[in-house]
């Protein structure tokens, strides 16, 4: 029970040591049911290679054994077909079959194998090589960080910096708490009871979606190492999204320009709103109500908008809340908005491009207490606005010791944007719960959406008939 206190950056050097205390040279032992291509390429990347262990038998009399020189793959089965995987070094040479009986490891076991005094004993090689997966896998688990918990990524600082900041990435202390002050005074105004008496709005006014009662941004700038950040963004240094390339730009224009409004970035000017079927004056007739799937990706319930759910996993102005459920071979990030689930495997590699998902696919690792996640694979239209298939993003989660989360980001597209751009932010720890976020269920403003643009049609060709 020893390896329950292993750091997991420190368990290979463990498994090397204890190949060499049993003449094994340059080999590591790892348990078959903890291998995965992540820990074998981590091992190849170092000096030594690998030895797996199979706990199919307790006395491992036979072996199977795998060396590799160059390119080049030898494999030998032992007679009895027990389950030994061994990589050793490149100069290493490969061996299996019976181990010689008086080399028993049990009848042997207060043998040596060199005489020098900080080599183990062979029984405790045995002993090693016997310790059972589940706990070398608490063992992995227990030395990495512990993300488990609720947290809250609303926040009142903006993903990009206002220009007037310029490349200012620091709010003054008087700052952030003003900025504080006019959101809990602007959330009071619009908080306040509504005039049942109040006139009905001009037509063609901007009403809005909701009021304040639904909106949750959060009640605080960003605070990292005790300053108040005036953008999530961090890079670029002027804390804005970069540009488009020219590559990019095309193929939003070309979205546009079908009424294809995938994203919230594409939302139409309010000076749209005219009441009217004002896209019937376009040569073709075509607007942007035309077809279902001409609509937003969030107000189809398909994903959360503004890459709630990411990743990168931005904050919303509502149904922040994010629950994070972590095993030795998962983590699962639930978000509220759209109830979507991330699902990132651990110790992984990524599966083929072909198996593209709306959030990509996930992959990560642990470096001390953090959790490195690495996504690729999505499918033609991102959560993220303005990324194609192509976009990867490393994330970064941190467990704070108040309890909060560090998340850091950084987006590539090249192909999308001229350079990678990223930020940082805090997800305050939470006691809240999440809720069901029944979109698809209560989504009556989809069909009325279409219902109301053929009225508008209908009003349009008729007051054209009586014109002509």
């Amino acid at each position: 029970m020893f390896l329950m206190n292993i750091q997991v950056q420190n368990l290979l050097q463990f498994w090397q040591t204890a190949a060499k205390a049993c003449h094994f040279r340059e080999a590591i032992f790892i348990p078959a049911t903890l291998m995965s291509d992540w820990i074998e390429k981590k091992v190849r990347q170092s000096s030594f290679s690998r030895v797996l262990c199979d706990f199919r038998a307790f006395s491992p009399r036979c072996c199977y054994a795998q060396g590799f020189e160059g390119s080049e793959h030898r494999s030998m089965t032992g007679r009895d077909g027990l389950g030994w995987h061994c990589f050793w070094a490149r100069d290493a040479q490969s061996r299996s079959g019976d181990l010689p009986k008086p080399l028993n490891w049990f009848t042997k076991s207060t043998e040596t194998v060199g005489m020098q005094k900080s080599m183990l004993r062979i029984r405790d090689c045995i002993g090693l090589s016997a310790i059972t997966a589940l706990i070398v896998s608490s063992a992995l688990a227990s030395a990495a960080g512990d993300l488990t918990g609720m947290y809250d990524a609303g926040t009142l600082t903006p993903l990009q910096r206002p220009e007037a900041f310029g490349d200012n990435l620091y709010l003054s202390p008087e700052e952030g708490e003003r900025m504080a002050q006019q959101a809990q005074a602007y959330n009071q105004r619009a908080n306040a009871a509504s005039d049942p008496e109040r006139a009905a709005p001009k037509q063609g006014a901007r009403v809005g979606g909701y009021n304040m009662f639904w909106i949750d941004r959060g009640t605080e700038a960003v605070l990292i190492d005790g300053k108040f950040r005036t953008s999530i963004l961090t890079m670029p240094a002027s804390g804005r999204i970069p540009p488009m390339t020219s590559a990019g730009q095309a193929r939003m224009q070309g979205l546009q320009d079908s009424w294809r409004l995938l994203w919230r970035s594409q939302d139409l000017p309010a000076a749209r709103n005219t009441g009217t079927a004002w896209w019937l004056d376009n040569a073709n007739g075509a607007g942007p109500y035309d077809d279902i799937e001409q609509r937003p990706l969030a107000e189809r319930c398909i994903i959360g908008s503004r890459s709630t759910a990411g990743p990168p996993m931005l904050p919303n102005y509502y149904n922040n809340h994010k629950r994070i459920i972590q095993t030795p071979e998962h983590v699962m990030i639930l978000t509220e908005m759209n109830h979507d689930a991330r699902i990132v495997r651990l110790n992984a590699e990524h599966r083929q491009a072909s198996a593209a998902s709306w959030f990509g696919d996930s992959i990560g690792y642990w470096e001390g207490e953090t959790l490195v996640v690495e996504t690729r694979h999505f499918g033609e239209f991102p959560p993220l606005s303005g990324a194609d298939k192509n976009l990867q993003v490393t994330e970064h989660f941190t467990r704070q010791d108040d309890g909060s989360m560090r998340y850091r980001f950084l987006v590539k597209n090249p192909e999308m944007w001229a350079q990678p751009w990223g930020g940082e932010y805090v997800w305050a720890s939470s006691d809240g719960k999440i809720y069901e976020y029944a979109c698809h269920e209560g989504n009556y403003a989809l069909g009325n959406i279409m219902r109301g643009a053929r009225e508008l049609e209908k009003e349009s060709r008729a007051a054209q008939a009586n014109a002509g």
